[in-house]
């Protein structure tokens, strides 16, 4: 018998729900397994307390305890209401903070299409004087002549 049975047994034991077969059972389970022992022991023991304690419940203790888990419920509905709105100051921040950024990402790509379109005109002007300049001529003159003469 695994442990989980053996709990089982022991509780349906204490509130009166078994067979004398199955009690019979049970100790003879007790008798072999010292955890299960233990186990009983301290039903037994809490069982006992129980049946000790002559005091009374009182009441209005069930309209105790519903206030206080009303009390409860309300103190954490505005801890959520706090945080919604602390969550949606959040996004808005976010919001404004990506908007700015944006515009500031549209001035830079303006800033750079300005440049582009300089760069391309400067280098239109570059290309306008370089054709515009005459062919260079090259002239060769020879300095250092080698005359051969026959000698006879």
């Amino acid at each position: 018998m695994d442990k989980e049975q053996i709990n089982n047994l022991t509780d349906a034991f204490f509130h009166n729900e078994l067979s004398k077969a199955e009690e019979s059972l049970l100790f003879t389970v007790l008798s072999e397994n010292d955890e299960a022992k233990e186990y009983f022991k301290e039903l037994l023991i809490f069982s006992e307390s129980v049946k000790l304690t002559t005091e009374k419940v009182p009441k209005d203790i069930d309209k105790k305890i519903l206030n206080k888990t009303v009390e409860l419920s309300t103190k954490r509905k505005s801890i959520y209401q706090r945080s919604h709105i602390f969550i949606y100051l959040l996004a808005a921040l976010f919001f404004l903070i990506s908007v700015f950024f944006y515009q500031k990402l549209q001035e830079y790509h303006q800033e750079v299409n300005n440049i582009h379109k300089i760069v391309n005109y400067q280098n239109k002007v570059i290309s306008l004087f370089i054709n515009s300049l005459p062919a260079a001529q090259v002239n060769e003159t020879l300095q250092n002549k080698i005359v051969i003469k026959k000698n006879l």
